[in-house]
């Protein structure tokens, strides 16, 4: 359990309100443990859980904004100096709401979808994945490298492994090889290191490399899961 998290317990439980622990997160045996005891931003970040936010169904992470937003209500309330209690109380919690908006999906024009999709079809390679899953890639691209990637070099190493992990559970992608840095992931880490918003301007151009990428790899490279 961490830090932010047992000082959370200790506020609930012993807090002005006195509310008891069962009663005060409804959510506690709903999410996964490892969710549930996330308490904001920076916590999941030194966890090692931001960049495998992703992975969680919708409907979790949904629910843990929920969580997050009947905390940040509860620390409002109870706050004896909000001035100076903000940032350390709120503001990382805040932070964490909205990288998870970014993961979760939103309107993309069904047209527009089935538009780029079907123009980044591979007879072989079938078709580029959707601006949701790329939009998970992207949120992690911007977790690890914050502006540090030019577009030039070997992409970091966690940020392979979740590329790999994407691919391992079926999102249609090729390989990242140690030789070898698909065009496709280079461009989501360029854009990931600027934003974590991926437009459909910036989508039509990822399905672009990733025929560019189907076209010149072999089955082989592109089954590669690591």
């Amino acid at each position: 359990m961490s830090k932010l998290l047992k000082e959370r317990w200790n506020r609930l439980a012993f807090g002005k309100n006195n509310q008891p622990l069962n009663e005060s997160d409804q959510w506690h045996g709903i999410l996964p443990d490892e969710l549930w005891q996330i308490s904001d931003y920076t916590d999941a970040r030194d966890e090692g859980i931001l960049e495998r936010l992703g992975d969680y169904s919708d409907e979790h992470l949904q629910m843990k904004i929920e969580q997050l937003e009947k905390e940040i209500q509860y620390e409002l309330n109870n706050m004896d100096d909000p001035q100076n209690q903000y940032d350390q109380a709120v503001a990382m919690k805040e932070a964490l709401i909205n990288y998870i908006k970014k993961i979760l999906p939103r309107p993309l024009g069904e047209s527009t979808q089935r538009v780029i999709q079907e123009s980044a079809s591979h007879p072989e390679k079938g078709e580029c994945p959707d601006i949701h899953e790329w939009q998970k890639l992207v949120s992690i691209a911007q977790s690890m490298l914050m502006g540090r990637y030019s577009g030039r070099g070997e992409p970091p190493t966690g940020f392979m492994k979740a590329w790999n992990r994407y691919k391992s559970k079926g999102m249609n992608i090729p390989g990242i090889l140690y030789d070898d840095t698909p065009d496709c992931a280079r461009l989501i880490m360029q854009i990931g290191s600027r934003t974590y918003d991926l437009s459909e301007e910036d989508y039509q151009e990822v399905c672009e490399a990733w025929l560019e990428d189907a076209e010149r790899m072999d089955q082989f490279d592109w089954d590669y899961e690591g």
